[in-house]
Order: structure tokens, then sequence, then C-alpha cells
């Protein structure tokens, strides 16, 4: 896989994703494009949590970094040298991850991130923005509208078409069209909707943080 930009063709559909890009893609074809996507690639999918080499977390890490670098790492994903069979499932999908940040890999996750723990998912999406703004690239293929919020892009793809392919904020605009996909819209951008039609913000938040500091000024 080309370091920095990632591209490839499904069906007549041409994608092509720039580094730093993190990406959620949505609609039909998904099992399709995940298919695909696995014959030339490592995927964070239900299926790659029992592909572990080791016994044990360190192991794990060690084949990518040196004993120097593991305690940070054990750090950050909260695991410190459990063995690998003892990891629930989100702990599991923590592991994969980091590892294919590790490996400098364009990052692909078919639907696990919904089986995160909440403290997981908020670490995780830490991690994933770090490693985007290292000019990495992560591709969200995904059932779950809500974690489109998350990305800088959205891709939707119906019935081998191309639907829609922007920057997500423009793309969740899009309400009449993923409506009648049966798509629709995250809950924050609803209620960033609903405030606007009070006149309470002019602008949408995507961070309910940021939406909350805003109301409260």
């Amino acid at each position: 896989m080309q370091e920095g930009s990632y591209y490839f063709k499904f069906n007549d559909i041409n994608l092509f994703f720039k580094k730093g890009e993190f990406v959620t893609i949505v609609g039909s074809d998904n099992d399709n494009i995940v298919s695909f996507l696995m014959h030339d690639n490592e995927i964070v999918s239900y299926k790659s949590l029992k592909g572990f080499k080791t016994e044990t977390v360190k192991e794990e890490l060690l084949q990518l970094i040196d004993e120097n670098g593991i305690t940070r790492y054990l750090n950050d994903i909260d695991l410190e040298n459990k063995n690998i069979d003892l990891l629930n499932i989100s702990e599991k999908i923590k592991l994969k991850i980091l590892i294919g940040i590790l490996k400098k890999e364009t990052i692909i996750i078919d639907n696990l991130l919904s089986l995160l723990s909440n403290s997981d998912y908020k670490l995780i999406m830490k991690l994933l923005n770090n490693y985007i703004q290292q000019e990495g690239i992560v591709l969200n293929i995904t059932h779950n509208i809500e974690e489109s919020i998350y990305g800088n892009r959205l891709v939707v793809i119906y019935n081998n078409q191309l639907l829609c392919n922007d920057y997500t904020l423009i793309a969740l605009r899009q309400e009449k069209l993923l409506k009648r996909l049966g798509i629709g819209l995250p809950f924050i951008v609803e209620l960033n909707k609903y405030l606007m039609d009070y006149g309470l913000i002019n602008k949408y938040y995507l961070n309910p943080n940021d939406l909350v500091s805003e109301l409260w000024k």
C-alpha cells in the first residue's frame, strides 16, 4: 500500500484518499467494499481480532517498536502486559488499531467502532485524529451514520453508485438524500438544526462540548 495516499476502484467508482483524511463510508454496498479491499489490505474487522501472533500485548508491540517505546504505548491504550486471549472485544479492537498506527498503514475499520466501550471510543478517536494529523489515512466503513461526525469526509455508495463524496458537514446537509436512503442524520446534526431554527446558534458544532460551550455564552 502506498504510504501517504490510497486509491481504489470499486466497480465503476474511483476513489482517492489523501494523506491526513479520516473518511466515513456508508451505504448498501459496504459488505462488498470490505470484501474487495480484503484482497490487498489488512482490515480491522471482527474476524481480524483472532489474528494476533503472540500471547501478550507487550510481545505483539515488540514486533513493531523497541523496549523503550513499549511503556508509553501500553499506557496510551491502558492494557499493561495483558494476555491477548483475556482481552475483551473493545480492548482487542483498540490493540488492532494501535498496531495499524504503528505500522503507518492506511487504517481500514469494518463496523467495529460501535463495539468499543465509551472510554475506549474516546481514546481511539483521539489516537486516530492524532494519526491523520501525522498524515495517516483512516477509512471507517460503517452502517452507523453517527460515526461520521468524527471524520472529515463522507462517502455514500448505494447500489454501485457513488451518491455523495464530500466534506462531512457539507455531505450531512444533504438531508433529503440521506433520509431517502434510510440513513438519516446524526443526532448532533439534528440538534444543531433545531437550535439554529430557534436562533440559539448560527453555525454547526459537531463536537458536543463545543455546542454546550456556545449555548452557555
